[in-house]
């Protein structure tokens, strides 16, 4: 019971938390606006990660698989999977690569998610 009752409140976390981009009746579509906020959350987490890789892993790990069972930490978790999983999967797998073509490649991934959310923001005239 606690699982769902952190998975809806991670929902509608998510759900208020994109309304915000609807403004003034020209925003984005209801779920177009989860993509744009997963592409720049991701990229301000990629930037976050160019210094701080290691430890951005870490603090993934910690909020989705070392979490504590209650409606608290079920939400983080649903909340954390939902935005930052593209990131962690791509800095872990890079994160062997040797350290200047680690960087190069962290700063090409983060470019990427600057470019896919103004591209999202473009389609709306936004």
């Amino acid at each position: 019971m606690k699982k769902v009752i952190g998975f809806a409140l991670a929902v509608s976390i998510l759900a208020v938390g994109t309304m915000f981009f609807w403004g003034n009746g020209r925003g984005f579509p209801f779920l177009s606006a989860y993509l744009f906020a997963m592409f720049f959350c991701n990229a301000l987490y990629g930037l976050l990660s160019l210094i701080f890789q290691r430890a951005s892993i870490y603090q993934y790990e910690q909020f989705v698989y070392d979490y504590k069972p209650t409606i608290r930490g079920y939400c983080a978790k649903y909340l954390v999977m939902a935005v930052f999983t593209p990131n962690y999967y791509v800095q872990k797998r890079i994160n062997r690569a040797p350290f200047i073509v680690n960087r190069l490649l962290a700063l090409i991934f983060v470019i990427c998610f600057w470019i896919l959310g103004f591209t999202t923001g473009m389609i709306y005239n936004i």
